[in-house]
């Protein structure tokens, strides 16, 4: 169970720095691709985030676009 908390935390702390990158010209781009493609998904999966909170945070990361994007506008 240590283990799994473990990852969560890692995959939470990946997601809060790629957020943190949004506001870094040398790392926005990245970040953006993050939030639009499957590296999102995956990690918040792992962080065990609801499709609510997802959708919170792809808006938050750059508009409608990247939760449409990701599949993830809808409950």
């Amino acid at each position: 169970m240590e283990m799994n908390m473990g990852i969560r935390h890692l995959a939470e702390a990946v997601i809060i720095q790629s957020l943190e990158d949004l506001w870094d010209p040398h790392h926005k781009d990245e970040s953006r691709e993050f939030f639009a493609g499957e590296g999102f998904r995956i990690y918040g999966d792992i962080a065990e985030l609801n499709t609510i909170k997802k959708y919170k945070l792809l808006h938050y990361a750059g508009g409608r676009k990247y939760a449409k994007t990701d599949g993830i506008h809808g409950a």
